[in-house]
């Protein structure tokens, strides 16, 4: 995951609040990124609900699931243009909704951390309206920079291992968690939240570069194997080798099989990428 920073373009984000208007990188109809996107769309500021905080943005993370919706249907157009994707960001909180008007000075001028509604127009844009249980402020050692990388890679590996339903476990119960990808964005923040919260879990990622490799056990990886070959590595049948399975990458008829080799009896899978193709 990478992160684009609005303030890179013209700096009108204060001339734009003050005028009650926004700008955003957007589409109106769905295609590739570099052929759909324009900036030189201009619109209202976001109305807020009771709940919600104005922020405006200093960095978006960039994440795959973003080309995904701008992809959804090649060659048609967006209904209710324009289509303005980004779910995770930072940034400075400008103003709050009619619920929060007692929290006002605890949230205007906080920077802090984000996490789009998917239903919402996203962050691809210098301002946004988000509900305050998405919103985290920073700690002063972040900066605005990193801490965008956090929402929504971080959130989405925190729900993962909710889902799991990771037990846990002592140094004698040999408890295992597969995590197929563990490199990326997801998969990192998995492998640092697991082995934080689970020290005595063996934490096996897949990856495929030596510097992948590498970066996994950083994270806290007890050991790396290549994405291929999962059951000769690790063992499979009826018994299995793994009582945890966090799958990040698109689940092909070969992972599959794969996987059901090497989940335990009433081991547990969490596909984060949907099938392209039926099981």
């Amino acid at each position: 995951d990478t992160v684009f920073h609005p303030q890179t373009l013209p700096d009108l984000s204060n001339l734009l609040t003050m005028s009650g208007m926004m700008e955003y990188l957007g589409a109106t109809s769905f295609g590739n990124h570099r052929s759909v996107l324009q900036f030189d769309f201009k619109e209202s500021l976001p109305d807020l609900g009771p709940n919600e905080l104005l922020i405006q943005v200093a960095y978006v993370e960039l994440n795959p699931v973003d080309l995904q919706k701008l992809n959804a249907k090649p060659s048609q157009d967006v209904p209710n243009p324009p289509l303005i994707v980004g779910y995770g960001g930072s940034g400075t909180v400008l103003e709050v909704g009619s619920g929060l008007v007692n929290q006002r000075t605890d949230w205007v001028g906080q920077l802090v951390a984000f996490l789009c509604d998917a239903r919402r127009p996203g962050a691809y844009a210098t301002h946004v309206a988000v509900h305050v249980q998405s919103v985290a402020k920073i700690p002063f050692a972040i900066s605005l920079e990193h801490a965008a990388t956090v929402p929504l890679a971080g959130c989405t590996a925190y729900e993962s291992l909710v889902k799991l339903q990771i037990q846990p476990s002592t140094p004698d119960q040999h408890r295992k968690l597969l995590i197929v990808g563990g490199s990326g964005g997801v998969g990192s923040w998995a492998t640092l939240l697991a082995r934080a919260r689970y020290p005595h879990l063996e934490i096996i990622c897949t990856a495929g570069s030596e510097l992948s490799q590498n970066w996994c056990l950083r994270n806290g990886a007890t050991r790396v194997v290549p994405h291929s070959s999962l059951v000769a590595n690790l063992g499979g049948g009826r018994d299995g080798s793994v009582d945890y399975i966090l799958c990040l990458s698109t689940p092909t008829k070969e992972l599959a099989n794969d996987m059901s080799e090497l989940i335990r009896p009433y081991g547990h899978v969490c596909l984060v990428a949907p099938p392209k193709e039926s099981l």
